[in-house]
């Protein structure tokens, strides 16, 4: 795919060559490249376009230019960056005045965050809420507006032109399937709890005499196994109403265990696999691990060069962590029986080329 540079203050246009780009799309969103250029004679009109805030035209989506780092390797000076889709850069720059208190659609705080920003909704109300209670929504600029708004109904996006696709999950289930040992090689696991805290407490709108108009605290059942540890207060003059304030700080809460586990599956056209896409559920089989579910696909990266696979992330939620740091311990040490079988099928599976996919945050959700 053709990527260009256009720049800020000229309006320049130029065609990118001699670079390798990377786009990463997500199910939050989240929407950017990562580009390592190089100097050369015939691509150096767009590498003098690449700097900060110019915008780099890929696909249907512009992105603004952030982050660059320019440095020399031998006798070749390289560029490389990080560029965001540009609707990051349109709603930082808006801001939204006035505030909101009542009961409120997702639509009306959406539109309310995006005023004036050119960008408009379509939402798929399936599934979800007809409305939710806010206090002083508002006083903050339009990104981060519309980020509470989509955290507060628990529902995703995707940008498309300058409307976002609202729903309460976009995704398909697929019959796709990954297997250890046959379509799916090396795998690794990271099980994180650096960041795991069991209890909030939450300060709202302080009275001229010190006190509050209204607190909240909060303890995460995961403090049963793992014990009381403190997060960092919430202290917001927003809140005067409890239940707002403690449904505030329930969300601000790192009580889950993200398990990650990176791998390598082969090449998808060999199994047949055509049609992959962010938020597609797909069957994934991991003996040594414990897992044998059906996993979503949460994050996609593709590459400007046309013989490099995409890379696929994947995620689920169980509903206890500490269950599932249980079943990744019996599984494990019960895996020995297992390994011969394995062997046999990756024989079975012949070589081929591989692809990078990489299955994610696998969290515990603590809200039976």
């Amino acid at each position: 795919m053709d990527a260009f540079v256009r720049s800020l203050t000229t309006g320049q246009e130029e065609m990118i060559l001699d670079a390798e780009i990377t786009r990463k799309n997500t199910v939050n969103g989240e929407k950017t490249l990562d580009v390592t250029a190089r100097l050369t004679e015939r691509g150096q009109d767009a590498f003098a376009l690449l700097m900060n805030e110019n915008y780099v035209i890929y696909g249907d989506d512009e992105y603004v230019i952030k982050n660059l780092t320019q440095s020399t390797k031998g006798r070749r000076t390289v560029k490389t960056f990080t560029a965001e889709h540009r609707f990051y850069e349109d709603l930082i720059a808006n801001y939204i005045y006035d505030t909101l208190t009542g009961t409120y659609s997702l639509k009306q705080l959406c539109d309310f965050a995006l005023k004036g920003t050119g960008y408009s909704v379509e939402i798929d109300s399936t599934g979800l809420d007809k409305s939710v209670e806010v206090e002083n929504f508002g006083d903050n600029n339009s990104s981060a507006l519309f980020q509470d708004a989509i955290e507060k109904f628990a529902c995703e996006y995707e940008i498309n032109g300058k409307v976002f696709k609202i729903a309460k999950e976009l995704s398909r289930h697929t019959d796709n399937q990954f297997r250890y040992r046959m379509n799916v090689q090396d795998p690794q696991m990271q099980i994180d709890t650096t960041n795991l805290c069991t209890y909030i407490r939450g300060f709202g709108k302080q009275n001229d005499n010190g006190s509050y108009v209204t607190t909240a605290e909060y303890t995460s059942p995961l403090a049963a196994t793992y014990g009381i540890r403190h997060a960092t207060p919430i202290r917001d003059d927003r809140f005067t109403q409890h239940d707002s304030l403690l449904a505030y700080i329930k969300s601000q809460l790192t009580d889950s265990i993200p398990i990650t586990i990176t791998l390598t599956a082969l090449q998808l056209a060999s199994l047949g696999v055509q049609d992959v896409r962010k938020g597609d559920y797909c069957f994934v089989t991991i003996e040594p691990f414990g897992i044998d579910l059906e996993l979503r696909i949460t994050e996609v990266d593709d590459y400007n060069n046309p013989n490099k696979s995409p890379a696929y992330t994947f995620g689920t939620r169980q509903k206890k962590a500490e269950d599932v740091l249980a079943k990744l311990t019996k599984t494990a040490s019960s895996f020995a029986g297992v390994e011969k079988k394995a062997s046999e099928a990756l024989t079975m599976a012949g070589a081929v080329n591989a692809t990078a996919v990489r299955i994610g945050t696998v969290e515990g959700e603590v809200n039976d």
